[in-house]
């Protein structure tokens, strides 16, 4: 399907060409007819082929359909990554039916609210939540529960013994005494992969998705989509310089309760024909430990910054090793001084696990164990070289990478490391950067098909190039509404004058000549100190740039003569002095900002995320406790 591509920077021709105007089911299983043979999924080290997951999602349909389940119904599904994901997706979708997606980390009554308000009568979800859904179950209209287990993905054999070793840890997860509970694989026996049941037809207005927007920003929301909303993002993406080709692998480190999981990876992977290697897991270090097995990574920043560090480290330990080799009388004299050492760490763990029996205060031994010590180390960053050597490209998205940690990053990876942009109500992905134009700072230009202007907060009259103002998108992606909330979709879906809608973002950002986009930050998370309105970037930039500082995230925190005033949480790198380093910031701030910008109150914290981007309402909340707290008089720094 040809679509208009105003931009010169992207494809003329796309990798993929297909019409999107079909459902999910439909587009998935026609564009890979001729694949079937080919690897779907890499899962807990093991494959899954297109036809293996096709035949587990029509057998899931027949099942669901002898359920009951028929075109307008919802299923709730609340779980990791895994192969369920792709069988969820299409199986619900073949029937007609909605999938609701339910973050996993919600709290009770969140949970309660998402599954009655949509009046849903089946969950499919992960075993890892059983506790939270037999709490709340008699609260819902639910009637089935279908469990899976991430060990339903591997071979029988590997099954067994993964829980034979959970029983005997005490971790076996069983079925509660409830009829309402039922195992999923137990319940898709009672399907068929050879049933007659047909694809439901497509319908433009029908609503296929259900997700939830991450609650970082604001309240949290269902988001209602269409089958063409979450088809046509796939098909812009194939306009972009991304490898998106079949025989490629996809590493996807994105829950699938987030839309730039589910739909910008997991179903562009499934319509490019891609292997998808997922993890069931999304902590900093699955990009890092996975390395070798993909050409192309979905993270967020915190996959990147750990690998970063993780490097770092690798150069400095060995290098450190190589010295100690050299020179063990002196590891002696200053070494075992530092009772914290990392290498001295490294050499107990080492000692233990390898080499008990050795005494570590004898020359000899220390020699020998920190060269065996650094060949393991050596073969590690092997590991880690080799596997970026097969990256393409590193794609991230969900929150921000400032300019110079991209540009670090790139040095030390030798790859390209580009930003993504996107929210809930346009389906992920809008924005994209260019692997062969990346501009660190920016987060790209308009994916085909979509138009992104700047307006002013409070006329909504478009601003010009290089105007600093909130940043609107316009795209037939745009959500069709918040699910039981017509104001709240009013405020964000707006009608502008020249008769298009826009999804008002809340992100503060300048479109310079070339259309290349440069976020500046949150406009509604815009401090208003007395007379002033402060942009938290705009300090979180300078404290961000100083040596030691991994990140930071300034909010407002109450005031009873100013209303708000800055507060700096500050996450240090390791094995600092954060006293010293607190009067450093303060110091910098001082000589380099404004004094209506400089934060009142500083505080050293490990930034929280909530669905890949920093949790601004947690932080929020807790300068508003901090200050209420405090004993001493408030006073601002000069």
């Amino acid at each position: 399907m040809e679509i208009e591509n105003k931009h010169l920077y992207h494809r003329k021709n796309p990798i993929r060409d297909f019409d999107p105007n079909q459902t999910i089911y439909t587009l998935v299983t026609s564009e890979n007819q001729d694949n079937l043979s080919s690897d779907m999924i890499g899962y807990l080290g093991f494959n899954h082929t297109y036809e293996e997951v096709f035949n587990s999602a029509n057998k899931a349909a027949d099942a669901y359909h002898k359920y009951g389940i028929k075109e307008g119904d919802t299923i709730a599904i609340s779980t990791i990554g895994s192969p369920l994901v792709n069988e969820s997706l299409l199986a619900i979708n073949k029937l007609g039916a909605t999938s609701k997606w339910i973050d996993l980390r919600v709290k009770e009554k969140e949970f309660i609210k998402s599954l009655n308000e949509s009046g849903i009568k089946i969950l499919v979800t992960f075993d890892g939540i059983l506790p939270l859904i037999e709490r709340i179950i008699d609260e819902t209209k639910i009637e089935k529960v279908l469990v899976s287990s991430p060990k339903d993905y591997l071979p029988p054999l590997a099954h067994f013994i993964a829980d034979l070793k959970d029983k005997k840890e005490g971790k076996y997860i069983g079925l509660p005494k409830d009829s309402r509970f039922m195992k999923y694989r137990e319940f898709l026996k009672e399907g068929s992969m050879f049933s007659l049941l047909e694809a439901a037809p497509y319908d433009k207005n029908r609503i296929a998705v259900n997700v939830s927007s991450s609650g970082s920003t604001g309240p949290a929301k269902s988001i209602l989509h269409t089958d063409y909303n979450f088809n046509v993002i796939p098909q812009r993406l194939s306009y972009t310089d991304l490898p998106l080709y079949r025989g490629n692998t996809m590493h996807i480190s994105v829950p699938p309760f987030v839309i730039y999981g589910l739909d910008n990876s997991y179903l562009t992977a499934m319509i490019h024909g891609m292997k998808s290697e997922i993890t069931p897991f999304v902590d900093e270090n699955t990009v890092y430990n996975d390395l070798g097995k993909f050409d192309i990574s979905f993270g967020a920043p915190l996959h990147y910054r750990y690998m970063y560090k993780k490097i770092k480290e690798l150069y400095e330990k060995i290098e450190k090793l190589e010295n100690i080799s050299d020179d063990p009388i002196k590891y002696l004299a200053v070494e075992f001084q530092e009772k914290e050492s990392e290498i001295l760490k490294e050499f107990e763990k080492f000692i233990e696990e390898k080499e008990s029996g050795y005494d570590i205060t004898d020359i000899n031994t220390i020699r020998k164990i920190a060269l065996k010590l650094q060949k393991q180390l050596i073969k590690e960053l092997d590991r880690v070289l080799k596997g970026i050597s097969r990256v393409k490209v590193f794609v991230s998205g969900g929150d921000k990478l400032s300019p110079e940690e991209i540009i670090d990053m790139m040095q030390l990876f030798e790859k390209i490391i580009i930003n993504g942009y996107g929210n809930n109500e346009v389906v992920g992905a809008a924005v994209v950067s260019v692997t062969y134009a990346n501009r660190p700072g920016s987060i790209g230009i308009p994916l085909p098909g979509v138009e992104a202007i700047v307006v002013d907060s409070n006329t909504n009259k478009q601003l010009k190039n290089g105007q600093l103002g909130e940043l609107c998108l316009h795209s037939d992606s745009l959500f069709v509404r918040y699910e039981g909330d017509k104001e709240a979709t009013k405020e964000v879906k707006q009608l502008h004058e020249d008769g298009k809608e826009y999804v008002h973002t809340g992100d503060l950002a300048i479109i310079d000549s070339e259309g290349f986009i440069y976020p500046k930050g949150r406009n509604k998370r815009l401090i208003k100190r007395a007379a002033f309105k402060i942009s938290p970037d705009s300090i979180e930039n300078v404290i961000s740039s100083i040596p030691n500082v991994r990140t930071c995230v300034v909010v407002g925190a109450p005031d009873e003569k100013e209303l708000e005033v800055p507060m700096a949480f500050i996450e240090f790198d390791e094995n600092v002095d954060e006293e010293n380093m607190i009067e450093e910031v303060k110091r910098i701030c001082n000589e380099e900002i404004p004094d209506y910008k400089i934060p009142v109150y500083f505080k050293s914290r490990v930034i929280p995320y909530k669905n890949n981007k920093q949790d601004v309402l947690l932080l929020e909340s807790e300068a508003s406790e901090y200050v209420q707290n405090l004993k001493a008089p408030q006073m601002i720094l000069k």
